[in-house]
């Protein structure tokens, strides 16, 4: 097995691998976020923007929570090169998978160097090979909008890289910075990075030196950059979740605290003992998971696991077995950042497959590390042999055929829906699927399953619910029912910016049907509503600009077409805003 200690044919055969695995994903749609934020919102994404995406002018009203502004200039290229193809799009992603699966194998090359590990290039070799097999990767390679994790991987694995090779070379911590920074614009769980540099610091007993002084000093600098360029117009610290920490209990102030730190610990162990079993067996998906088990024998499990993981860590570093114990540790510290989010009221990213893109590193080494160790002796090296084929045999078959679920909307809501029936979302999703596909008695049907007895649901579910059941009806053209529902989704949640979108166009409709002047003023007034929750909102602008026409009042109605064109428009949209705007005077 001489080839293995070229690392540049390695590295191309993992990349090859990695690119052929996920071959099935070209044929893939555009599926959940991708519809609505690149197939339907194409027009947001130009070259003109990037700049304000990286420094966004500062806001005292700070809502949104994801400042990814790599991932946005990412999605630019592509619009370049591609245009709005899914298959440009999921190639971009599959190719980005392959570069960060190489990178994954010459950090862990270059670290069991470091570690003086016997069977590195072995160890290596299966490591990459496992990880660039891995099931649970399919979420963040298939969806175009699980680019986050891959491209955080990518440039997590190029920092430390840079950071063990800045040992020799104090140089390399510029490229260490860089890499640091690139994986936080792209997704902030690499904030996680400094400990798992200290952690490699320490097995290698290199803490002291007064250059890592000056490499902390740096990261601490990139740390600060980031969350001042985030904290301009984006959340730092999402609030934590009641109803997940407490399961709602009040009482007396004291007693609250008690149980509301009592709740986020048990919310934290769940979460690990989740994200650890799909860790070691995964081959059970769900693309979505409302949240972890928390039952006392998930709780009992959790501990216990941790327990054996310190006694491992501690036992290898006692061997001197560098590489086992980083393997140990990286898994709980790279997973925490992915744990406090089980604490927050993010609906649709409680606990996600997606998550374990940069864990499944730490337990990709230790398995390779595993499968390299007996290969000296000649007894073990058959058995051995075997169990590291029939795993990574395993894996490939379970990521391939899980590709096929994420084809397109239907398959793969179909296929959450009925794994998680209590919850709304994959409901909402599958019927919206449904009614893309012109299915609209079966999206009907699948929409009303979230107003069935035992499914979870808030009052903003209840509301994007009724919401999409009126927009099935507008589809079947019955206006008398569309309103009906729209009116339910506004009385749900006032807030929620397309019930009076909807209700603009409800009414505009009826206007247009032979209605009243007073069916415009009212469409008028829901839409000026919409506006006021969501400023930018382009068909917002347009529907005006159409009921200013019905009103006959030309001025405000190229106006608002204007703003409309200004605000972003699909293609087709976009040009009857501009005969709006050439109806003369």
């Amino acid at each position: 097995m001489s080839f293995l200690r070229k690392k540049w044919l390695v590295s191309l055969l993992l990349f090859l691998l990695s690119l052929g695995v996920y071959l099935p994903s070209l044929r893939n749609s555009f599926v959940w976020d991708d519809v609505e934020t690149i197939e339907q919102s194409y027009y947001m994404y130009n070259a003109s923007s990037i700049g304000y995406m990286f420094m966004p002018p500062e806001k005292e009203a700070k809502e949104a929570l994801y400042y990814r502004p790599l991932i946005y200039a990412s999605m630019v290229l592509d619009k370049v090169l591609w245009g709005v193809s899914a298959f440009g799009f999921h190639l971009s992603n599959i190719v980005l998978n392959a570069l960060s699966a190489v990178l994954m194998y010459l950090f862990v090359l270059l670290l069991l160097g470091v570690f003086e590990y016997e069977g590195k290039y072995q160890a290596a070799f299966i490591s990459g090979v496992l990880f660039a097999l891995y099931p649970m990767h399919v979420e963040s390679v298939s969806w175009v909008s699980g680019r986050s994790d891959v491209l955080c991987a990518l440039f997590f694995f190029l920092a430390l890289i840079s950071h063990i090779l800045s040992l020799r070379k104090t140089g390399f911590l510029l490229l260490t910075a860089a890499g640091f920074f690139l994986s936080l614009l792209s997704k902030e769980t690499a904030v996680i990075f400094p400990v798992t540099v200290l952690a490699f610091d320490l097995l290698n007993r290199s803490p002291g030196r007064k250059a890592n002084i000056l490499r902390y000093a740096a990261y601490a600098c990139v740390l600060v950059l980031f969350f001042y360029l985030r904290g301009r117009a984006y959340i730092n610290i999402p609030e934590l979740s009641s109803v997940r920490v407490s399961g709602g209990m009040t009482g007396p102030e004291g007693v609250s605290r008690i149980a509301g730190a009592l709740g986020v610990v048990k919310v934290m162990l769940a979460s690990y003992i989740y994200y650890y079993t799909k860790l070691v067996f995964p081959f059970t998906f769900n693309a979505f998971t409302e949240s972890a088990p928390d039952g006392l024998r998930y709780i009992f499990v959790a501990v216990m696991v941790f327990g054996l993981t310190a006694l491992g860590a501690a036992y290898s570093i006692k061997k001197r077995k560098n590489a086992a114990a980083f393997a140990l540790l990286w898994m709980p510290v790279t997973l925490f950042p992915s744990v406090l989010i089980s604490l927050t009221d993010i609906p649709s990213a409680s606990v996600a497959e997606r998550y374990l893109y940069i864990p499944s590193a730490g337990f990709c080494l230790l398995l390779g590390c595993i499968f390299s160790r007996p290969l000296s002796t000649v007894r073990n090296k058959n058995a051995v042999l075997t169990a590291a084929f029939l795993l990574s045999a395993s894996y490939l078959f379970f990521t391939v055929d899980r590709q096929l679920v994420w084809r397109d909307g239907i398959t793969l809501w179909e296929d959450t829906a009925r794994k998680s029936p209590l919850s709304y979302i994959p409901h909402i999703n599958y019927g919206i699927a449904l009614l893309d596909a012109g299915k609209e008695d079966e999206a009907l049907k699948e929409l009303l399953r979230n107003f069935e007895k035992g499914v979870k649901i808030n009052d903003k579910g209840r509301s994007v619910t009724a919401n999409n059941i009126g927009v099935v009806y507008i589809n079947k053209k019955d206006i008398r029912n569309a309103e009906k529902w729209f009116l339910k989704a506004y009385g749900y949640d006032p807030g929620y910016y397309k019930s009076s979108y909807h209700l603009g166009l409800v009414n505009y409709l009826k206007g247009k049907s032979g209605g009243s002047r007073e069916d415009f003023l009212a469409s008028e007034g829901h839409t000026k509503n919409a506006l006021r929750m969501r400023p930018f909102y382009g068909k917002a602008y347009l529907l005006l600009a159409m009921v200013y026409a019905e009103l006959g009042d030309g001025e405000k109605s190229r106006e608002n077409a204007g703003l409309a064109i200004e605000s972003g428009l699909t293609d087709s949209l976009a040009e009857k805003a501009r005969e709006i705007m050439r109806t003369p005077h």
